[in-house]
């Protein structure tokens, strides 16, 4: 089935990009137990550079075990969105305008204290680290990882039963 990727950006852009959904093999959501039996991992990506999130949507979309539900290109943008997605795991840019991902990440969690929240920067020092982790993301990945890096913490942090703790 293909379907439209919801998404919120900057008033007179738009993202164009359709994710084919496959068989649903994963399951996950952000209680830690499914109401979805073997539902893909709902991810919704955050982050304000729309090739990036072209791409890791595209990508993403291929892989049966994720569906891309969403993308917003602001924290704020996110936080009103990731209601209206049902997402289990967020993938947070930390250095957004309007909205930062610490700050967003806060504030999700405020409302949604078991959502997964895996916070992607292009700085790797351990002090933006430590604030990602510290605001309650679930886990750190630099956006220069390879990609089996991100999937694999992305299904990590998926699995566990509990919120992580920054």
């Amino acid at each position: 089935m293909r379907r439209p990727l919801k998404g919120r950006f900057a008033p007179g852009s738009s993202i164009n990009v359709t994710v084919c959904r496959r068989a649903h093999v994963y399951l996950c959501d952000h209680r830690g137990v499914s109401n979805r039996p073997h539902a893909p991992v709902r991810v919704l990506i955050v982050d304000d550079h729309r090739i990036f999130v072209e791409g890791l949507t595209a990508v993403l979309g291929r892989d049966e075990r994720f569906d891309v539900v969403g993308a917003a290109s602001s924290g704020r943008d996110a936080v009103a969105l990731v209601r209206e997605t049902a997402a289990d795991v967020v993938l947070m840019d930390m250095s957004m305008p309007v909205l930062d991902g610490v700050a967003a990440t806060r504030r999700l969690l405020e409302s949604q204290p078991g959502l997964r929240i895996v916070a992607l920067s292009g700085h790797t020092d351990r002090l933006s680290q430590k604030a990602a982790l510290e605001a309650g993301a679930a886990e750190f990945v630099s956006k220069s990882a390879e990609l089996e890096v991100l999937v694999a913490t992305i299904l990590a942090v998926c699995a566990r039963r509990e919120p992580a703790a920054g």
